[in-house]
């Protein structure tokens, strides 16, 4: 099997395969930790920064990585436990490079998000108090 993370495609069988972001984010996941159970928390937690997300989107997530890559590797449950691939994808470094990388710009992002929040919440409360000011201003004249 032969990985293109920048493209988000996957060649398994001289069949080559654009797949969604999530999808790649898990496959890389799961080859930086070749042989290893990955736990579904820790899938969860590393594949979801800063966000938050269900069992099942884990669930389905698996159920489609397994499903594309089916002829080229092997996706294990681990019952109880997690998650293990059974094939090492090479080259290893440089799919750990992508997926770090993939992984800042996700924080990076969250961190985004959580500051665009506490703008829009602090400039709503702001104009919450103008207006009962500018009303609470009218009721005593």
């Amino acid at each position: 099997m032969r990985v293109d993370p920048a493209a988000n495609e996957i060649m398994v069988g001289g069949v080559r395969r654009r797949v969604r972001r999530k999808l790649m984010d898990a496959l890389l996941y799961l080859a930086t930790r070749p042989g290893a159970v990955v736990t579904r928390t820790e899938l969860l937690e590393g594949l979801w920064v800063g966000r938050i997300a269900s069992d099942e989107s884990l669930t389905q997530l698996m159920s489609e990585l397994r499903r594309t890559i089916a002829s080229a590797a092997q996706l294990e449950t681990v019952s109880g436990r997690g998650y293990r691939l059974a094939a090492t994808i090479k080259p290893v470094e440089d799919l750990a490079h992508a997926l770090s990388a993939q992984m800042q710009s996700d924080r990076e992002r969250a961190a985004s998000d959580r500051r665009w929040g506490f703008a829009l919440l602090l400039g709503f409360l702001i104009s919450a108090q103008a207006l009962m000011f500018a009303f609470g201003g009218l009721h005593h004249h």
